[in-house]
């Protein structure tokens, strides 16, 4: 199974997730900011 990685309509380059490395190019990369898997929902 590969990894998760997000697409740019427009360069058509893949990234990773875990790290924002570009799959194509290995100069490119993303910032990436760590999230957390909580939520807080208020009614």
């Amino acid at each position: 199974m590969g990894v998760p990685v997000v697409a740019s309509p427009l360069y058509k380059q893949h990234f990773r997730l875990e790290d924002g490395q570009c799959l194509e190019d290995d100069s490119v990369t993303l910032r990436i900011w760590s999230v957390s898997d909580e939520a807080w929902i208020e009614a």
